[in-house]
């Protein structure tokens, strides 16, 4: 991982300029500070995070129970206009289901349901 962190460093200061694509793969397999950190720079950068890259810091933080975190980045993505998808719902609604907030979890798929995404 330090040679992941180490490369993409290396690119900042020398180049090539990264894309969206490159922070949301960098996020993959990072701590929850150093995936918001990667996140923030990507803002201020001006690069638009897309769904995936989202999915990423939602997945992370449902892994660790932090699910009115999680929830809370799921709305991010909403007020920044981008469109949930079937990865979105699916790690929100299992997240719920490992700690037990099973209501929460069937709300979100009626949501789901609704929003016109269906399960595989």
């Amino acid at each position: 991982m330090d040679d992941a962190i180490s490369s993409f460093s290396t690119m900042l200061n020398k180049g090539p300029v990264p894309n969206v694509a490159t922070y949301s793969g960098e996020e993959i397999g990072l701590d929850i500070k150093n995936a918001f950190e990667l996140y923030e720079e990507m803002l201020q950068k001006r690069l638009s995070p897309t769904i995936v890259s989202y999915n990423i810091l939602i997945d992370s933080l449902c892994k660790r129970g932090l699910m009115e975190e999680a929830y809370f980045v799921f709305h991010n993505a909403l007020n920044r206009g981008l469109i949930p998808d079937i990865v979105a719902y699916t790690i929100l609604i299992r997240g719920y289901c490992k700690v037990g907030r099973f209501v929460d979890a069937m709300l979100l798929y009626k949501r789901m349901l609704e929003d016109g995404i269906s399960p595989p």
